[in-house]
C-alpha cells in the first residue's frame, strides 16, 4: 500500500508540473510578442481614458511591455517625447469601440489596445493515454535569421540581422536608422519597408543616412513622369534616384531631416546642407516637399514649398519648360534645384561653384516609435 500511494503521489507531482510548463510556456509567448499583444490604430489619433501612469521608453515596443507589466493597464497612448524617447501613456480602460471612435492628437501619435485573453483553460492529462513530449517552437520566435536574446531588452525578444526589425525581426527596417540604432553598423545597400509602403524596396545606408539621390557624373537624365516615379539605377552605381512614390512613404512615416552632401569640383571639399523637417507629398499633392529652415550650405535649393515636375508634367505655368524640360523641383517663382541637368552645381559660400559629386539622404530625427 505505500509502494502504491508513493507512485500516485509521484503521478500527481509530474501532472501539475506539466500544467505548470504549459502555463509558463503561454505566458512567455504572450510576453514575447508584444506586437501580436497590442494591435495598433492609426497614427494621429489617441483614446481619450482614465491614465494609470505616464512612462517613457525608447521604443513603441517597450512601451507595450511597460504596459504588460503593469497591472490593470489595458492600453496605451504613445507620442514622441523629448530627447529620443516615446512618451507611453498608460491607460485602465477599455476601448470597445474600436479604432473608429478615437480623439484627433498629434500626426505621430497612436493609440495600441491590449488583446483580450483568448487562453484556453489547460485540462489535466488521462494518465493512461501517452502524449507527444511538449513542443518547444515557442522556445525560438526568432525568424530572419535573428537569435534569441537571453532576456527580453527594451522589448525585443530577438537580436536582428541588420535588414530585419520587429520583436522577432519580423519585417524589415523602417529606415537606415533603425538598422544603426540597434548595433548595425555596416554600410551598405538594405532593404527597407517603411510603415506606409506597400512592400519593401532597396536603398543605401551610411551609418544613421538613407539615401534617395545620388550623382557624380554628368550624364543628363531626362526623365518622364513615371520614371521619376519609379525610381531608376542601382544604390551603388555612380547615379541613383529612390523613387517619388518611395520617398513619399519614407518622409511620411516619422519626422527627417534632408542631408545634402556636396564635394566641390575646385578644391575637392566636402559641404553638407540640412534641411528641416523635410516631407514629401504622393503623386496626388505633384511629390510637393516642405522643409522648416535650413543649415550649413543650403543657399542652392529653392524655398518650400517646392514641386516636381518635367518635361510631360509641368508646373507653375512652365518652370520645367524653362529648364529644357529636365526634371527639378520648382518654387512659385520657377527657382529650382534641377536634379539631373545639364551642370552639376551648387552654392557654396555665397558663390555658384561647379561639382564634383552631390548625394542626398534623410536622417531620421523622431524617435523610433514603429511597429
Amino acid at each position: 500500500r505505500h509502494y502504491t500511494m508513493t507512485l500516485l503521489l509521484l503521478h500527481v507531482i509530474l501532472v501539475a508540473a506539466a500544467v505548470i510548463t504549459i502555463q509558463a510556456t503561454h505566458n512567455t509567448s504572450a510576453m514575447a510578442i508584444p506586437g501580436e499583444t497590442y494591435p495598433r490604430c492609426q497614427r494621429g489619433s489617441i483614446y481619450v481614458g482614465q491614465e494609470l501612469d505616464v512612462v517613457f521608453a525608447r521604443s513603441t515596443i517597450e512601451c507595450a511591455s511597460k504596459c504588460s507589466v503593469t497591472a490593470g493597464c489595458e492600453g496605451l497612448n504613445v507620442c514622441p517625447g523629448s530627447g529620443g524617447q516615446v512618451k507611453c501613456t498608460l491607460l485602465s480602460e477599455r476601448n470597445h469601440e474600436g479604432c473608429s471612435s478615437l480623439t484627433a492628437s498629434s500626426s505621430l501619435c497612436f493609440f495600441m489596445q491590449k488583446k483580450q485573453s483568448t487562453h484556453v483553460p489547460v485540462t489535466t492529462p488521462d494518465p493512461s493515454v501517452t502524449t507527444e513530449p511538449l513542443s518547444t517552437a515557442d522556445d525560438d520566435p526568432c525568424q530572419n535569421g535573428g537569435t534569441k536574446l537571453a532576456e527580453i531588452t527594451d522589448g525585443k525578444v530577438c537580436d536582428c540581422p541588420p535588414q530585419y526589425g520587429g520583436p522577432v525581426c519580423d519585417r524589415y527596417i523602417r529606415d537606415c536608422k533603425e538598422a544603426y540604432s540597434y548595433g548595425g553598423s555596416v554600410d551598405g545597400v538594405y532593404t527597407i519597408q517603411p510603415e506606409p509602403a506597400p512592400e519593401g524596396f532597396t536603398v543605401y545606408c551610411l551609418g544613421p543616412e538613407t539615401f534617395f539621390f545620388k550623382r557624380t557624373t554628368h550624364n543628363v537624365f531626362n526623365m518622364s513622369w513615371d520614371q521619376a516615379k519609379l525610381g531608376f539605377g542601382q544604390m551603388t552605381s555612380a547615379d541613383f534616384f529612390l523613387a517619388l512614390d518611395n520617398l513619399h512613404y519614407l518622409t511620411s512615416q516619422a519626422t527627417y531631416n534632408m542631408v545634402i552632401h556636396l564635394v566641390d569640383a575646385v578644391h575637392s571639399q566636402s559641404h553638407t546642407a540640412t534641411f528641416n523637417n523635410f516631407k514629401m507629398s504622393d503623386e496626388d499633392s505633384l511629390y510637393t516637399a516642405t522643409y522648416e529652415g535650413t543649415s550649413g550650405q543650403g543657399g542652392g535649393f529653392p524655398n518650400s514649398p517646392i514641386t516636381f515636375c518635367n518635361w510631360d508634367r509641368d508646373c507653375h505655368g512652365g518652370c520645367a519648360k524653362a529648364k529644357d524640360g529636365l526634371p527639378g523641383w520648382f518654387d512659385g517663382s520657377c527657382d529650382g534645384f534641377v536634379a539631373y541637368g545639364r551642370v552639376l552645381e551648387w552654392v557654396v559660400n555665397g558663390k555658384t561653384a561647379p561639382l564634383e559629386k552631390i548625394e542626398i539622404a534623410v536622417d531620421r530625427v523622431s524617435p523610433d516609435a514603429f511597429s
